[in-house]
């Protein structure tokens, strides 16, 4: 898909885009438990649910705390957007897609941690 949409960039540009995007790809998915197949979550919303359900009821989910978890995946994303805010030879239209992709989850991770 990504391809298709950013079809106009150049090869430098289509590379350093496809890169950023698998990297935040991988990211959302381990932060969704997206990775983990056909499976039923004890909570919805993924880390920042289990952190969530966590802090509500005092409750571990999955028999573990997942604030490092979230923590180490916020970090992850941040130095993401950091990456693609530095890139110069990303058109700013490519650089926003990017961005948000990742954007409303930094910002659903950061809720779920204050």
């Amino acid at each position: 898909i990504w391809v298709h949409n950013m079809c106009n960039l150049s090869e430098k540009a289509s590379k350093i885009y496809k890169k950023h995007y698998d990297e935040s790809e991988k990211l959302i998915k381990i932060l969704l438990y997206a990775d983990r197949g056909d499976i039923t979550l004890e909570v919805p919303g993924g880390v920042a649910g289990a952190i969530r359900h966590t802090k509500e009821t005092g409750n571990l989910v999955g028999g573990s705390d997942h604030i490092q978890k979230g923590r180490d995946i916020l970090k992850k994303l941040k130095k993401i957007q950091k990456r693609i805010d530095n890139t110069h030879d990303l058109p700013d239209p490519a650089k926003a897609r990017l961005k948000g992709m990742i954007d409303p989850h930094i910002k659903d991770l950061e809720d779920a941690l204050k």
